[in-house]
């Protein structure tokens, strides 16, 4: 081999593997995620994510379907940073966008969440795509490392062939295999075999401590001479530090009390707890992650609750969320908190409210808050007093986090000591409220696998032997029409359904009957000779009482009997999958499609 052969071969095999190390540099620093989703005509929706490699290369395909919501979340990682994920449901899953399909920026995230959310929730939008791509310095580099090494190599390549050829054909093969041979089988023969005693090893036990993240923060108003507060109760294991507000003479009162478990905060000249905040400023400047300020005394015990306000804080990826508690006060001297027809909270009141009317009880801030710390001192400090020269109360942060479109919520805590409940007669147990009467209700009877006129007149009887229905619906068999035209009349609107799809596929017929209705829709099912008009009224004045969305009666073989709100009726109903048993679609899937959409619903059975 004569030099210039030597230098090809050897400048070869430098491009071949400058090749090699381009193409995983590429796999690492150029990938594409794309999303697709499908929404049929019953409203399923089925999610498709694709990863590629090198942009262009798909690397698999994962499905996921029915989806029946999704959620954007943020968490804390080990070095005390935030960061989002989106996260999607089915009835039986959940899948987090995490890993390489994280990392991208939140503004990114929370657009395709938002676009993610609104196709899940619009019935006239059938498709969804996004496409998510990275190209980063790795993958730049991998291109350019990869389009020399081809630029050098192609050229040449017939040159690099023959050369390759050539000085093949001059090894002889044969000789080296024998060479070989020889040399393995002296070395075996040269090499003595010794037998030791196995030696008995006691197994290592390594006691691991969870690597738990640091991200909470505590500060209290310790210059409030009446409140009362215990360390113990924020010492969490995601606790960093706790911080107490304090006067000069407390501050050395507190040093022998406490030591080094707790920071100081001289607040000599603060009047209230706004006036705290701006001095604890600095203490936050560089932190991110979570704050819990206590503004009065907390029911006891009150560790167990300030632990599950945290979690249930993260959980909902609140920018806020405030201690709340329920109480039986008529008149309510201040923090009644006030809400939205959506039932989002608007406020927390600074003036005397009246309890409503309509409901036994009101909810009331109840004297803690924890927030993110991100942009807790910006949007404090919008708050002003007006001139009045009054304290501006912390709650009324709550306010102005609403109108700027952060996510609050309240950690609510059940009334105690119930007020006495008067006796109630067996002939009035389910008599309803007089405030229920005035309720819109609609009835649908179904008779499609048992086409019986007189069958579905008599469990009608019943149910409108007790209550009152502004609308009755009856779907049945084509064939059975002019029977249940005959028995219904006028006062009945008659739809039609094919037999042997199930009660799910049924009710579908009359969705158009039902567009714009507001009220509760009670389904009574086809096998229904066991049901009695007492259980029909009781189904109903639990439904109003506990104000839910659905309010079922389990029955046997799939059936339910159950009164649902009319906005998520269909909704519902539009998400049932078939049975791939039966190949029918079970309206008793609605009550699990609800629950998973954290919506309220009872089984009356329980």
């Amino acid at each position: 081999m004569n030099n210039e052969d030597k230098k090809l071969l050897t400048t070869t095999a430098v491009m071949a593997a400058l090749l090699i190390i381009s193409l995983f540099m590429m796999a690492g620093g150029l990938s594409r995620t794309l999303i697709s989703g499908t929404k049929n005509d019953k409203g399923r929706v089925e999610i498709k994510i694709t990863d590629y490699s090198i942009i262009f290369i798909p690397g698999g395909t994962l499905s996921f379907a029915p989806i029946t919501n999704a959620r954007y979340y943020t968490d804390s990682t080990a070095e005390k940073t935030l960061i989002s994920y989106v996260i999607i449901y089915t009835t039986k899953e959940e899948f987090k966008f995490d890993g390489k399909r994280a990392d991208y920026s939140d503004e990114e995230k929370r657009n395709f969440f938002n676009n993610l959310d609104f196709f899940l929730s619009d019935p006239e939008q059938k498709e969804f795509k996004k496409t998510f791509s990275k190209v980063g310095f790795t993958g730049i580099t991998g291109v350019i490392f990869f389009a020399v090494s081809l630029f050098y190599i192609i050229p040449k390549r017939k040159k690099i062939i023959q050369t390759i050829t050539s000085e093949a054909k001059k090894i002889d093969f044969q000789k080296l295999i024998k060479e070989f041979k020889q040399k393995t089988g002296k070395s075996k023969s040269t090499v003595k075999k010794e037998t030791k005693p196995a030696k008995s090893k006691e197994p290592k036990v390594y006691e691991l401590e969870p690597d738990v993240s640091r991200t909470l923060r505590v500060l209290i108003p310790a210059f409030i001479g009446n409140l009362k507060y215990d360390i113990n109760t924020y010492k969490l294991p995601e606790t960093d530090e706790i911080m107490l507000a304090c006067t000069s003479n407390q501050k050395t009162e507190f040093e022998q009390k406490y030591g080094n478990q707790c920071k100081y905060l001289i607040c000599d000249d603060a009047k209230n707890i706004t006036d705290m905040l701006p001095k604890a400023a600095g203490w936050l400047k560089d932190f991110i992650g979570y704050l819990f300020i206590q503004t009065s005394d907390l029911p006891e015990p009150a560790k167990p609750v300030v632990t599950k306000m945290f979690k249930d804080h993260r959980d909902k990826d609140c920018a806020c969320t405030f201690l709340s508690k329920e109480t039986y006060d008529r008149k309510i001297s201040t923090g009644k908190l006030i809400r939205s027809v959506a039932n989002k909270i608007i406020k927390i009141s600074e003036y005397e409210e009246q309890a409503s009317p309509s409901e036994q009880t009101s909810e009331v801030y109840a004297g803690l808050f924890c927030f993110n710390t991100k942009n807790l001192i910006k949007e404090f400090d919008k708050i002003s007093s007006k001139g009045s020269g009054q304290a501006v109360p912390l709650t009324r942060i709550v306010e102005l986090y609403y109108k700027n479109g952060y996510r609050v919520n309240s950690y609510k805590l059940s009334a105690q000591g119930a007020p006495p409940v008067q006796p109630v007669s067996s002939s009035d147990q389910f008599r309803k409220r007089p405030e229920e009467e005035v309720k819109s209700t609609a009835l649908i009877i179904l008779a499609v696998e048992n086409p019986s006129a007189d069958v579905a007149k008599r469990v009608y009887d019943k149910a409108a032997s007790g209550n009152n229905f502004d609308k009755v619906c009856v779907i049945t068999d084509r064939n059975s029409a002019d029977e249940f035209t005959a028995q219904f009349g006028d006062y009945a609107e008659i739809f039609y359904s094919e037999p042997g799809l199930g009660d799910g596929y049924d009710v579908l017929n009359a969705e158009n009957t039902f567009k714009g209705y507001k009220g509760n829709i009670l389904l009574i099912p086809e096998n229904n000779s066991e049901i009695s008009s007492e259980q029909i009224t009781q189904l109903i004045t639990e439904h109003y009482r506990k104000d839910n969305t659905c309010t079922y009666l389990t029955l046997p073989e799939n059936n339910i009997l159950c009164c649902v709100s009319s906005d998520y009726f269909m909704y519902a109903a539009k998400r049932i999958i078939k049975d791939d048993e039966t190949k029918k679609y079970y309206l008793s899937q609605i009550t699990s499609i609800l629950v998973n959409d954290k919506k309220r619903v009872q089984d009356i059975n329980s």
